[in-house]
């Protein structure tokens, strides 16, 4: 029985979902007059000088780096390094060697802070003049103990074993929306 129901309803969904075609425009025959050209005498403009754009700062500078532990001398992985100059910032986080690169960057100063850390060694202030690489060896220190994250707890949902219904419910008052507005387009049609 569901099964009957569940297809005439979408059988009566398909059927609402075409709109009636609109009645077709009567056609109509004019007659143009003939075409006869006109020739009026017309200024070419000529086009004003335009100034030839200049190229845009340079922005290929680098910041590469490492970062090791100041008393181990190991290198530390998953720090998070952040360049920070007038106007921007970026971030990047450390790869298992210690490793941090910022690329694309423009002429200016920038300033180099790890979050959780402090520099106990190397220089943390770099100068970039738009095309080169700056090199920076850190060695750091840890402010604190590191937090780890702990994970949290999945809320598991108890089953209803009423899906079926609210799918049913939904399509029917879809169905019943759908036929609606299709009442009102032939009553709208009709005046």
């Amino acid at each position: 029985m569901l099964k009957l129901w569940l297809a005439l309803s979408l059988y009566i969904f398909w059927l609402f979902q075409f709109p009636p075609p609109p009645p077709l425009p009567t056609a109509t025959f004019t007659p143009t007059p003939p075409f006869t050209p006109t020739f009026t005498p017309t200024s070419t403009p000529v086009p004003a000088p335009t100034a030839t754009p200049m190229p845009g700062p340079l922005c290929l500078a680098a910041v590469e780096g490492n970062v090791q532990d100041a008393q181990t001398g190991a290198p530390i992985q998953g720090i998070v390094v952040e360049l920070k100059g007038d106007g921007w910032k970026a971030q990047t986080a450390t790869s298992s060697n210690g490793v941090f690169r910022f690329y694309g960057l423009c002429y200016g100063v920038g300033e180099l802070a790890l979050s959780g850390f402090t520099v106990v060694e190397g220089e943390t202030k770099v100068f970039l003049d738009g095309k080169s690489t700056v090199r920076v060896s850190l060695k750091v220190r840890s402010m604190g103990p590191t937090p780890t994250p702990t994970p949290g707890r999945a809320q598991v949902l108890p089953k209803t074993g009423n899906a079926w219904l609210t799918i049913a419910v939904g399509l029917a008052f879809g169905i019943l929306a759908m036929a609606i507005n299709r009442l009102r387009h032939f009553v709208r049609r009709s005046n």
